[in-house]
Formats: C-alpha cells, structure tokens, sequence
C-alpha cells in the first residue's frame, strides 16, 4: 500500500512515449526517466504497489474532507503503443460510517476505459476508448479520501499488508523548502543542485 499524502493525485502517466512499452524494463533506466508525478502508476504497472490510498486537504475543492471514493483500476498500453489506457471498475462513494468491499464485475463485462496523454503544454488530454483496445497489464485498487475521512478511517491502511508513506509538502500548502534553504545562505554540498 502507498500511503500518498498531497494536494493532487501525482497519477501521472510519463510524457515520454517510450516508457509505455515494452515492458518489462530496467528499473534503474525508468527511475532515471520518471518525472516525480509519474513514479506511483509505473509502481503499480511493476507490481511494487497494488493499492494507493491518496489523503487530500481540506482545501481541495474536488475532494470534500469527510469525503471517501474507493476504485478499482486497470492500467496498460493503448493498442497505438504511444498512450496509456486506465480503466475501472467498481467505483463507489464510500459512506461515513461504513465500509464497502468493491464487487469484482463480470470478466465479459465491457469496462470504462480512457486515454490520457500530457500535452507539450502541460495539459492532459484524454478520451474513452474500447477496453479491447488496451492492453491491460496491471490492476490496483485506488482510495480517494479527504483529511477529516482518513483521520476517521485510520488512514485506510491495512496494517497486515506492508505500506509506504509519501508525504508532499504542497499539502500543507507551502513554498519549496529548499528554496528557503538557500536564501539564508545554506552551504551544505547536499542542497546545491537546488541552488
């Protein structure tokens, strides 16, 4: 489990078509090639993460505090080999108060898929596409929560699994820490690639 601490999701897909297949490949080359947005779907395309719980401010207008979405993904190459497909299954609102086990739906079952790809100018675009036109080689399961849900649901971390946390300082809504670092004249050789 990814314990995902932030102001947005960081489901980034990668910008560089290349990435999109084949797979597998060396993990060291697609660290080098990941922007920090795009680590977390690759993880679960590797099967280092089968479950992301995302914990969002209170600020966030899309996610309200007391607010929890649960959701099965699917991730793949889109048969162009140049974009990927993210399809779903099972997504429900989740009720305060109660639990929900998503349904896994009929294999037979035609699924809601789409395209996203990142413009050169930062934009995402997307568009439903056929989910027999994606080759779908990874599922994981998504939980969306605001702060006030997840201090409720302890966090949604199953504690018999193995999780990881990953806590974005844009959460708290604050300038680069390193930025700050450097005006008071910082000289430790660790912070000079931020200067």
């Amino acid at each position: 489990t990814l314990l995902h601490i932030d102001s947005h999701s960081d489901l980034a897909y990668p910008s560089n078509k290349v990435l999109v297949a084949p797979w597998p490949r060396d993990p060291e080359q697609l660290r080098q090639d990941l922007r920090n947005d795009e680590f977390i779907l690759m993880a679960a395309r590797w099967g280092v993460i089968r479950r992301i719980v995302m914990i969002y401010p209170d600020y966030v207008p899309d996610i309200p505090a007391d607010g929890r979405w649960e959701e099965i993904l699917l991730l793949g190459p889109h048969k162009n080999g140049t974009m990927y497909c993210e399809c779903t299954r099972g997504t429900v609102e989740v009720q305060p108060g109660t639990t929900y086990e998503l349904e896994v739906e009929k294999e037979n079952k035609e699924l809601e898929c789409i395209l996203r790809k990142r413009l050169p100018d930062k934009r995402v675009d997307w568009r439903k596409v056929k989910q027999r036109d994606c080759g779908l080689d990874a599922e994981v399961h998504l939980v969306e929560m605001g702060i006030d849900r997840a201090i409720a649901d302890g966090l949604a971390v199953d504690t018999a699994q193995p999780w990881l946390l990953d806590i974005d300082e844009d959460y708290f809504g604050v300038e680069s820490a390193f930025l700050k670092l450097t005006a008071p004249g910082v000289t430790d050789p660790a912070h000079a690639q931020w200067r």
